[in-house]
């Protein structure tokens, strides 16, 4: 018996007269699933903590997608199973965000036994020069590292979880891979957000991807199907063959061709040479638990880690007056000058070293991050212009101007076993780089735009040039997606996945991931609220901390305003997928699954 929440926003999607075994598992996984409350939170049935078995929690960004995990689970399937099947039925469902021409990061955390963080970001092909991307006069041309074929770097998607499968699935790929092969043959309905993604960027896209996304010449409107009959055969033929079918062969030759006829420089042998990292995760204590995150080339774990170091010694430095549990407005002012730091060590350090670091020592100098903790004032705001000096402990200066996009998907999974994943994943910009591969339907990435190209200019996130993220041929830019477990205890006892988190939005992802960690696991917030709850932004560059509109932002702005912040009022962002384990009163346990009413997700929870 399960208990299930379906999105606040009521649409209605499903699966209709596919007349296939598969469809027709997943409308039963459907149906199954108890009506009798609605909403976007799922709260699981009680057990005791040592006997978990059967029951699971998950969290995705599209009803179809968490059906999929749901039917993987019931199915004998592990959180991994569940994962592959979801990220495959995402990338059909919400190409604005993700798909199999993109790339990501996992961080898969057993119950007990080390946990491993996979990366499966995409990489610059190995002809990349950096002044194919530069005006004559040292300037980023910002239109060949978004929409052109120098855009699409080498996709790492069906490598990355292909390489998890091999590890930690339990069914066969193939009955992972067969939902979204279903979805995308059949059709799925489009969603609000897809549609305004489509319409926002339509201009931009190739003929081939308009002939996708659109219907007589025209963006595809909410609530039409989308029907993908080539990236169906694509994916049936990944079903049967594996990683292969898609690194090598047609498909491989498709997606040369396409990006060549863009004035792209991928080539076959970047395809056929991409490997999967496999590392140990970045690892820190948060709040008393063990976190576990993803290292380089991820700039949002190592801020992560960083922000969360420095909330006990200001809230002591503070006095017992300043308690962020007994007064909010300080909570917000210390989330707000943490974010402004996190982002100051990122523009000085953070990088794809090729040897993913287990621990923030080793990414941001204890110097570095000691420095920025001093010079806090719990009274008042600082500037980022009169933060200490990152040269002076080896790091590089920058700046920026802000702008703002949606994108990147997220899954939350915990299975009976335990076993949890923490899976962020993208195409970049809404829709990626626009190009789609003619014969194989597949959507291609523009992560290139990610790597600092020029000290002059920032990318389409308004994030400031990096020394230590240059492209160079095979190197993963520097990425702020920031999937994170956090586990039950510390590092030497950790007793198992506590919270599974994760969510996109650009620079703002892991300032959003930090917001909710800091306000479950050290303020006590129930995990609903923590995700529903305005949120805050601060970048560094510029000096101002972005605050959602709305009147529910209001007291938020107030509070910032008053210890001296510059505010902006931005739309909502983040889309976040959660799961946490609850302890009753009675010892009981339950597995708690929130998606982000922001969003157009499910959660699902037994």
């Amino acid at each position: 018996m399960f208990v299930v929440f379906r999105i606040a926003v009521g649409l209605m999607l499903a699966l209709t007269a596919l007349g296939c075994s598969s469809a027709l598992q997943l409308a039963e996984t459907l149906d199954s699933l108890p009506e009798s409350r609605q909403g976007r939170v799922a709260m699981g049935h009680p057990f005791v903590p040592q006997a978990a078995h059967g029951h699971f929690a998950v969290a995705t960004a599209h009803p179809d997608a968490t059906r999929a995990a749901v039917s993987a689970l019931r199915r004998g399937g592990s959180a991994i199973d569940a994962l592959v099947a979801a990220s495959l039925v995402l990338s059909v469902a919400t190409p604005q965000s993700t798909g199999i021409g993109g790339g990501g990061f996992a961080i898969v955390a057993p119950a007990d036994g080390p946990a491993t963080a996979f990366d499966f970001r995409e990489v610059a092909p190995s002809a990349t020069q950096v002044t194919d991307y530069l005006d004559p006069d040292g300037r980023l041309v910002a239109a060949r590292s978004q929409h052109h074929g120098l855009a699409v770097a080498v996709p790492g998607y069906i490598a990355g979880l292909w390489a998890l499968h091999q590890k930690y699935g339990k069914r066969p790929w193939a009955e992972d891979c067969q939902d979204a092969a279903v979805l995308a043959q059949s059709g799925v309905a489009v969603t609000p957000q897809l549609a305004s993604a489509i319409a926002a960027v339509w201009s931009r896209l190739t003929p081939a991807a308009q002939a996708t996304f659109g219907r007589e010449g025209k963006p595809l409107a909410a609530g039409v199907l989308l029907q993908w009959p080539k990236l169906a055969a694509t994916l049936s033929a990944i079903a049967a063959s594996g990683p292969s079918a898609f690194y090598q062969g047609p498909v491989a030759a498709d997606i040369v061709a396409a990006v060549a006829a863009a004035g792209g420089k991928l080539t076959a042998a970047d395809l056929a040479n991409y490997a999967v990292r496999e590392v140990i995760p970045l690892q820190g204590d948060v709040f008393g638990r063990q976190a576990l995150t993803m290292p380089s080339p991820s700039a949002g774990g190592a801020q992560l880690l960083a922000m969360t170091e420095w909330f006990a010694p200001w809230q002591a430095r503070s006095g017992a007056k300043h308690s962020y549990s007994a007064a909010p407005a300080f909570a917000s002012h210390a989330l707000a000058e943490a974010m402004r730091r996190s982002f100051a060590l990122r523009f000085a350090f953070s990088g794809d070293s090729g040897k993913p670091e287990a621990t923030v020592d080793a990414i941001y100098p204890a110097a570095a991050r000691a420095s920025l903790r001093d010079s806090f004032d719990p009274a008042a705001a600082s500037t980022t212009a009169g933060l200490p000096r990152m040269e002076a402990v080896g790091g590089t200066g920058s700046g920026a101007k802000p702008e703002a996009h949606e994108n990147t998907s997220h899954v939350s999974i915990v299975d009976g076993d335990g076993v949890a994943v923490s899976s962020t994943h993208t195409v970049n910009l809404l829709l990626g780089s626009g190009i789609l591969a003619i014969n194989s339907g597949v959507l291609l990435n523009n992560e290139m735009d990610d790597f600092s190209f020029s000290s002059k200019d920032v990318n389409a996130f308004g994030l400031a040039a990096s020394q230590h993220n240059r492209p160079v041929g095979g190197a993963r830019p520097v990425s702020s997606m920031t999937p994170v477990v956090l586990m039950r205890g510390p590092a030497a006892n950790p007793k198992g996945p506590w919270l599974v988190v994760g969510s996109p939005g650009g620079p703002r992802i892991a300032t959003t991931v930090a917001q909710v960690i800091f306000r479950v696991a050290y303020t006590g917030w129930q995990l609903d609220d923590a995700v529903s709850t305005p949120r805050l932004h601060h970048q560094a560059v510029p000096d101002q901390v972005w605050v959602e509109s709305g009147t529910a932002g209001d007291e938020l702005a107030n509070q910032l305003r008053g210890y001296g912040h510059t505010v902006e009022r931005k739309g909502p962002w983040c889309n976040v997928q959660a799961v946490q384990l609850q302890t009753r009163e009675d010892g009981a346990a339950q597995w708690l699954a929130v998606s982000d009413p922001r969003g157009e997700g499910l959660a699902a929870a037994r």
